[in-house]
């Protein structure tokens, strides 16, 4: 702090040791100089209008930005004291304390304040737009399910129909048409395909459109064991047709968090996938295992079936995938399965090897 004494020529009469660091000069030095001398022209500007209201007596309390020479400014905080003596001011004491790291600090808070009010209005443009798509995208979703909903319903009908009419032709030409014409039964053989192509588009369209209600579906405790166990008699005919071991080890009280239709969608596709795409060299072993590994619940689901390469690994999830064309299939059964897993915070990983089998690896959160 720089602790002063000026007369009312505004010359130094005392100035202590502080002033030595500011200014380069011995204190001693500066007293008898004039206060404009010693601070230079424009810090002497700065201040030279309180010295006037000290010099009337009145008692001072400020701060100013002090440009003492080229680069060397301080940012001061002061007190003026007028020395009253028989009435009469003759002096007046100057108590200068260095600020500049404060108000420095204090500016550059300032310009951060600045800053984060521009960062808030950008977020709160951004979120309002941000807000405004997903008001539109969620009217665009309600509007595909509707769509995907009314297009596999309405197109149901008028397929059937064909069918039927299909077969009823079938029926009649094949009672009047000559035996060695090979051509009509040929063109019905291909219409009958065309219209089997068009019911399985249906029923992708069906199966997707389930998929999004599923999505909406509350979770509730439920016991896996019970659901397996009802996966497993429904597929009994299955598993009897391809003479198949199916081997669960649940625990009778494992409970998880989900939905319980998405679980039994998830169990049933998992095991119908490894009844399907069984070995025809030997015969089928299909083991699940379902337990508690903190902070999950973990499902393990596998086969000593085709097996599938890398490059296969890598497809497994993709909508309309469909990796083996031998069997039936619409290629959406895996992909709702790890929709309806991740939808729930779970993960779903895949191990296997060409006619060696696969193991499917669910983690859903306990």
């Amino acid at each position: 702090m720089l602790i002063g004494y000026l007369d009312r020529e505004r010359r130094y009469q005392f100035n202590n040791e502080a002033y030595r660091a500011w200014f380069n000069q011995d204190p001693a030095a500066l007293r008898g100089r004039l206060v404009r001398d010693v601070v230079g022209e424009q810090a002497y500007a700065a201040t030279s209008g309180y010295m006037d209201r000290a010099l009337a007596g009145e008692r001072l309390d400020f701060e100013a930005t002090m440009p003492y020479r080229e680069g060397f400014t301080k940012h001061i905080h002061t007190n003026y004291v007028p020395d009253v003596r028989d009435g009469q001011v003759i002096g007046f004491y100057t108590l200068v304390q260095d600020v500049t790291e404060q108000v420095e600090a204090l500016r550059q808070v300032a310009a951060l304040n600045e800053q984060l009010v521009v960062i808030n209005k950008e977020l709160a443009t951004a979120n309002d737009e941000l807000g405004t798509a997903n008001r539109q995208l969620t009217r665009t979703n309600v509007d595909l399910d509707n769509f995907i909903y009314t297009a596999s319903h309405d197109l149901r009908a008028p397929i059937t129909n064909i069918e039927g009419l299909l077969l009823a032709l079938r029926e009649q030409i094949s009672a009047s048409a000559a035996l060695s014409d090979n051509l009509i039964p040929q063109l019905l053989d291909m219409m009958q395909g065309a219209v089997e192509r068009f019911q399985v588009t249906i029923a992708q369209l069906t199966d997707i459109a389930r998929l999004q209600q599923a999505h909406d579906l509350a979770t509730e405790e439920v016991a896996v064991a019970e659901v397996v166990e009802a996966v497993r008699l429904d597929l009994a005919p299955q598993l009897t047709q391809a003479a198949a071991q199916l081997l669960v080890d649940v625990a009778p009280d494992l409970r998880v968090s989900f939905a319980p239709k998405n679980l039994r969608s998830v169990v049933y596709n998992l095991l119908s996938n490894a009844i399907k795409y069984r070995h025809p060299a030997r015969q089928p072993v299909v083991r699940l295992r379902a337990e508690r590994r903190e902070p999950a619940v973990v499902f393990t689901v596998q086969d000593n079936g085709l097996g599938l390469s890398a490059q296969q690994q890598g497809q497994l999830f993709g909508l309309f995938q469909r990796l083996h064309t031998h069997v039936e299939g619409t290629g959406v059964g895996l992909y709702m399965v790890k929709r309806m897993v991740e939808n729930v915070g779970g993960t779903i990983t895949v191990q296997s090897q060409p006619e060696i089998g696969t193991t499917f690896i669910i983690q859903l959160p306990a």
